[in-house]
């Protein structure tokens, strides 16, 4: 594609070009061309081919073999149908036979709402040892549209002996892992490894080719159940560190083992089956006497665990409510709330937690605006805060029907692997009392949470029909120019209305609980006045200390005549009598009805 070039030549005087004398302004012709400058971008960014990511993997099968004994290298390539396997560069001790036709296998499923396919072209190498000795496997080259791609193999090296020895003197075995799951649903690889409590070991490492290489799976935090053990760090896969819990001694039927523990916990991201192949513990025992430099030499022992693998089903469609957010496993459910005594219009937090063995970390939350139970109240936001071991979410609800009684249940759908059912996990109601406000709610707040739409062209109810198509390339490129844009206006739009969900709408929505509290625990007049100077000032978003020796005559309506007076009456009871308390129930009446 060829791109017009544009020059401007000093002195030339032509239409649409300005000198100190044209006609045409400096800031038009400056216009002019940077509208042809972004034209030109979009020309080419529209036209430009999209470059398809490939993801190359390669995995041996083992990273210990014995002499004459055939490896498998696994070598993966996802994002190109098209894509190639070079040929592997030779290595000396090693037969590796020549790539053949790629095995092809495609996944599709949904992301969001959009259909997302995923295609893996998959060779199987063999690698044939000749000769004893450690080789370093060379990167795979995997070629996509004319560009190369690597992939470093792993485990990086193949070591080769006459005899794989260590079955007597070590271990490596592997628990808690099951035959079958769920896409979503989180299960746990316990590997334990030891050695002969007898040995005097100088040396330990683990070779584990699936290590960081398990497609379709994301791997988990364990959390916080490694707090407090020791901790020592042992070799992994020959050029790494993993940490290991240990060693600990253990008797076992063949005598007394140091052992140390290693976990992982994964969570499958679509059906298929995880390979996990075969793994290694390596460890050197000291032998003989120090050479004349002070080094001993070391026996090497190879312990091994076979292959196994996990295969993972698809979560089932039959049966599956339409308000199923992806949540999987066994869970339980608490909640709690800040307050149950509010006024109408200001705030309550609900907290629900989710615990268990489950997909905490992953599922979406349930939509209250959705639900009809929650019509009486104004959902102003939620803080999510995922965990692995518990899933914790805070509503912030403003009750705007005064004949409301209780916080509805909030339900959540949750697949059981156990029952292989789908579930309905629900909280219990929170009983409430909603005191009614006179004059009526701030119009920001009022009526039902779905009642009109909040902002104007946008309809709060679900649509049904077929999913929309993705955006073109040319729509999203004028997207990232006009979203500056909408992003400036919408910035003045909020400053002029207000943020609903800012820290002072939120101060303000919270004040008359507040004030309430703090009336219940003052002594005297003068802490009554310093909370209803807190309150004032959240209502008005000014300062407390503004509201305390405030200059009389300043509120002209009755409310505000009315907030003076009291005003006054503390500050007599606080300097001119015994700074005794005044009524509770008259305070809280002249603060609300002040109208700040």
């Amino acid at each position: 594609m060829q791109l017009t070039s544009i020059h401007l030549k000093q002195g030339s005087l032509q239409q649409g070009q300005w000198s100190s004398g044209g006609k045409c302004p400096p800031r038009a012709h400056l216009v002019r061309i940077a509208m042809a400058l972004i034209s030109l971008v979009l020309i080419a960014s529209a036209t430009a081919a999209p470059q398809r990511p490939v993801r190359v993997r390669a995995q041996l099968s083992t990273g210990v073999a014995k002499l004459g004994a055939n490896v498998q290298l696994v070598i993966t390539a996802e994002g190109d149908p098209a894509a190639t396997l070079e040929s592997l560069p030779p290595v000396d001790g090693l037969r590796i036979s020549q790539p053949a036709s790629p095995m092809y296998s495609e996944f599709t499923h949904r992301v969001a709402g959009r259909q997302v396919r995923r295609i893996t072209l998959s060779w199987t190498l063999q690698v044939e040892t000749l000769r004893e000795g450690k080789f370093e496997l060379p990167s795979v080259r995997v070629v996509s549209n004319g560009r190369g791609h690597l992939g470093q193999v792993l485990p990086a090296s193949l070591t080769v002996v006459c005899d794989i020895q260590g079955a007597d003197m070590g271990f490596l075995e592997v628990s808690e892992v099951p035959e079958r799951v769920y896409e979503g649903q989180p299960f746990s690889v316990h590997l334990r490894a030891g050695w002969d409590a007898n040995l005097q070991v100088a040396s330990a490492g683990m070779v584990l080719p699936w290590w960081g290489r398990l497609p379709g799976t994301l791997e988990l935090n364990t959390g916080q159940e490694n707090v407090g053990r020791k901790v020592v760090t042992i070799g992994l896969n020959r050029s790494g560190r993993v940490d290991v819990v240990g060693p600990i001694e253990e008797n076992r039927d063949n005598g007394v083992f140091h052992v140390v523990e290693l976990k992982r916990r994964f969570l499958p991201t679509r059906p298929g089956v995880l390979d996990f192949a075969q793994g290694i513990f390596e460890f050197g025992e000291l032998v003989g006497n120090a050479g004349p430099f002070g080094r001993r030499k070391t026996r090497d022992f190879y312990a091994v665990l076979p292959q196994f693998d996990v295969q993972v089903l698809r979560v089932p469609e039959e049966g599956r409510p339409f308000a199923w957010t992806g949540a999987v496993g066994s869970l339980s459910v608490d909640r709690e709330t800040d307050t149950r005594d509010v006024d109408q219009g200001a705030s309550i937090h609900l907290t629900m937690r989710w615990q268990g063995d489950g997909n905490l970390e992953f599922f979406d939350l349930p939509d209250l605006s959705r639900l009809d139970a929650f019509r009486g109240f104004r959902i102003l936001g939620v803080e999510d805060i995922p965990g692995v071991l518990e899933r914790k979410a805070t509503w912030e609800l403003v009750p705007v029907d005064a004949n409301l009684e209780a916080i509805p249940a909030i339900p959540l759908w949750v697949f059981n692997p156990m029952s292989k059912a789908y579930e309905m996990l629900e909280s219990e109601p929170v009983p409430i009392r909603v005191r009614a406000v006179e004059g009526g709610l701030d119009p920001a707040l009022g009526g039902p949470v779905l009642d009109a739409p909040d902002v104007l062209g946008i309809d709060p109810h679900a649509r049904t029909g077929p999913d929309p198509e993705g955006p073109s390339g040319s729509n999203l490129l004028v997207g990232y120019f006009l979203l500056p844009l909408a992003w400036l206006a919408g910035r003045m739009f909020v400053r002029r209305r207000g943020d609903p969900g800012g820290l002072a709408a939120r101060r303000r929505r919270a004040a008359p609980r507040h004030l309430s509290r703090a009336l219940g625990r003052a002594e005297n007049a003068a802490d009554q006045r310093q909370a209803l100077a807190t309150f004032l000032g959240a209502c008005s978003g000014q300062s407390d200390q503004s509201w305390i020796g405030r200059a009389p005559g300043l509120l002209s309506s009755a409310g505000g005549q009315e907030l003076e007076i009291l005003l006054a009456s503390l500050d007599a009871a606080i300097h001119g009598g015994d700074n005794a308390p005044l009524d509770k129930a008259m305070i809280e009446r002249v603060a609300r009805g002040a109208g700040i």
